[in-house]
């Protein structure tokens, strides 16, 4: 189930991976959050800021949890940011 508030949307999904490395092309650290959307079966990864405080200590794989997020533009792309992340 999704619902939309002002610029942010909130989206239940399933927990599937959270991934973290060095890009090897900008040197630089990132971190991807995966989830999965039961609705249409596809896998929606999130990129996450460095300075991002989004945690998913304690969530193991298929976990319930539910998504708050805005699109934005990033590197000439509309992606999903994620805003809020809880398990239900």
């Amino acid at each position: 189930m999704s619902s939309i508030s002002g610029n942010v949307m909130q989206q239940d999904f399933l927990f599937k991976d959270d991934n973290a490395g060095t890009s090897k092309k900008t040197g630089r650290p990132y971190r991807i959050l995966q989830l999965h959307d039961q609705a249409t079966l596809d896998n929606v990864d999130f990129f996450l800021d460095e300075d991002s405080t989004i945690s998913t200590e304690g969530f193991k794989l298929k976990d319930k949890v539910k998504a708050s997020f805005s699109m934005q533009l990033r590197f000439g792309k509309l992606t999903p940011v994620i805003v809020q992340l809880q398990k239900l």
